[in-house]
């Protein structure tokens, strides 16, 4: 609900902006563009249910590094490494350690803008599992362990935005930056596969005092698709822009869940919505945004609801490089 809210906000204040002929924004695509981020991502997850009288919701949290970026554009080639940072971000005697890959690959055709994305994460620890039982949890801490929990999402996304002067490699700021607002609407079409997965089951199903064979499933799996109708607005105002993102819609799934070796699926219907926001500086020569996504999955059957958010936030500094003038002989 409250991403339509956000969608429906855009929609009125900004409708009636005119978009004049003129470009509204700036491309670099020319200089040389170096750039550095520092961010963190992570995918928390939680289970609903009536389980019992006193627990309706298991939340399961990982334990992230911060990740910092380098890279470089120029022309129609752009390049960035990331590289984990030494530590945890929190203890790991209450959320143990967390092994991650992530790709993301993004690409313009024309008004089209792809996005193609796999995420993986092992390691997560169940929130307050003292609840249940002290006998799961370690010394010093409240949460049970479960090292060997992985969560995992491959993704296939292609926008098409309405306005033709919507331009994402200027609202994102390395190469390119706006001059005055512009708004969107946009479809994005979508394919993914996604789960969650433990040898050892997903929920203390010995403690929970819940028969269901559901109850004792060790993962949870989707394969959804569909369109997701969205709404964008970008301005630059003395060069500090921002502007952001946010779609709203359903897809058709196809989910799975296992138990002793045993498989059963559904067909059905799932939301799905997402967020992006981006603000900063950003003027011809350098920039720096803060960049926020929000993507979230989820997969319900009947009284049993598992749902994912995979979601990151990062700085991105950038410096453009201008080409040297060629004198004329005098």
């Amino acid at each position: 609900m409250r991403i339509l809210l956000v969608i429906l906000l855009f929609s009125f204040v900004h409708a009636v902006s005119a978009q004049n002929d003129s470009v509204p924004y700036n491309l670099y695509k020319e200089q040389l563009v170096l750039k550095s981020s520092l961010g963190y991502n992570t995918a928390p997850f939680s289970i609903r249910g009536d389980f019992n009288s006193t627990i309706e919701t298991l939340k399961y949290r990982a334990n992230m590094n911060a990740v910092l970026g380098l890279g470089f554009s120029y022309k129609w080639l752009s390049l960035g490494l990331n590289f984990a940072l030494p530590g945890y971000l929190k203890t790991t005697t209450k959320f143990g350690e967390t092994n991650y890959f992530d790709i993301d690959l993004n690409f313009d055709i024309k008004r089209w803008y792809f996005a193609f994305d796999i995420h993986s994460y092992q390691g997560f620890a169940l929130i307050d599992a003292v609840r249940f039982s002290d006998t799961l949890v370690s010394p010093g801490s409240s949460n049970q362990l479960k090292p060997n929990l992985r969560s995992a999402s491959i993704g296939l996304n292609g926008y098409r935005f309405k306005n033709k002067f919507f331009n994402r490699k200027a609202a994102l700021g390395i190469v390119g930056n706006y001059k005055e607002d512009v708004t969107s609407f946009f479809v994005k079409y979508t394919m993914n596969l996604h789960g969650v997965a433990n040898s050892t089951g997903l929920m203390p199903s010995d403690h929970l005092n819940d028969i269901r064979s559901i109850v004792s499933s060790n993962a949870f799996s989707a394969f959804d698709f569909g369109a997701v109708p969205g709404y964008l607005y970008i301005n630059n105002v003395k060069g500090w822009q921002y502007g952001g993102m946010a779609g709203l819609g359903l897809v058709l799934q196809s989910k799975f869940y296992q138990f002793n070796n045993t498989t059963r699926g559904f067909l059905g219907l799932a939301p799905r919505y997402d967020l992006r926001l981006m603000g900063g500086y950003n003027v011809s020569n350098w920039f720096c945004m803060i960049d926020l996504h929000f993507d979230n999955k989820t997969i319900r059957f009947n009284d049993i609801r598992y749902g994912q958010n995979y979601y990151y936030v990062r700085i991105l500094y950038g410096y453009r490089f201008k080409k040297n003038k060629i004198k004329q002989p005098s």
